[in-house]
């Protein structure tokens, strides 16, 4: 499981970054910052479902929630809306002392977004007619924030129950197949989660894998780029051929 919550937080960030990016453009780049879009909200899900089934703490969730709100543009509201959706019930069970945190966070940032937009709306209308706007509407901010106070207050809305409903349903079938396999494993608890946090998988390839054994080291001494560098034709997904070619060599 640790190779696929690395791959999958380092490649959202990635192209989080770069939808922040082309965010800022004209609408020349609007097809690939839909296309980015939309990659980084299927990356999201694959983190939110990791998390829903017990792979992940909800460390690791909330610090990606609290790097939305620090860029906290139309891209990172959406993601906001994705986790709060689709694992806003079980953070507020695991955590409610940190929801509470980001609740003031998000109310904050929504005020100040809020403000700047009144301030710059007759300005840039004026002078540049044209100019994108990388700032979320209003309307989605309010429907985001009334969406996180009610989760606070405990107040699920009807499609959030069902989801958590199908989510519960199929963690007790892992459930069963977890305790079957802790019997086969002589006694040891397979049931923990992975306690990572963001800024332990961005710096993976600098600080090593603490979560996986014998991969912590003082530091990147060859240089050598990530296994999944963008760079690479292949994607560069972790246990490629090349990998396997390069280690037998």
């Amino acid at each position: 499981g640790g190779c696929l919550v690395e791959w999958s937080v380092a490649k959202l960030h990635r192209s989080l970054e770069k939808g922040r990016k082309l965010g800022g453009q004209d609408d020349s780049a609007k097809e690939e910052h839909e296309m980015v879009n939309k990659e980084a909200s299927n990356l999201l899900l694959i983190v939110c479902y990791l998390y829903n089934y017990g792979v992940v703490h909800c460390t690791l969730i909330y610090d990606l929630v609290r790097d939305f709100i620090a860029n906290f543009t139309e891209m990172d509201v959406e993601s906001l809306m994705i986790v709060l959706g689709h694992c806003g019930q079980q953070l507020r069970s695991d955590d409610p002392t940190a929801l509470k945190d980001i609740v003031l966070l998000v109310k904050d940032r929504a005020q100040k977004a809020q403000q700047r937009e009144e301030t710059t709306t007759t300005t840039t209308a004026a002078a540049a007619p044209n100019h994108p706007n990388t700032a979320p509407e209003s309307s989605r901010i309010e429907y985001m924030v009334d969406t996180i106070i009610e989760l606070k207050n405990n107040k699920p809305r009807k499609q959030d129950a069902a989801l958590r409903e199908k989510t519960n349903a199929r963690k007790k079938c892992l459930g069963r197949i977890k305790s079957a396999a802790s019997r086969t494993l002589a006694g040891k608890k397979s049931g923990s989660c992975l306690r990572v946090t963001l800024r332990d998988v961005l710096d993976a390839e600098t600080k090593g894998r603490w979560w996986i054994g014998g991969a912590f080291w003082a530091g990147n001494q060859h240089g050598k780029p990530p296994l999944w560098d963008e760079g690479d034709n292949d994607g560069g997904e972790p246990g490629s051929e090349d990998d396997a070619d390069n280690e037998g060599a």
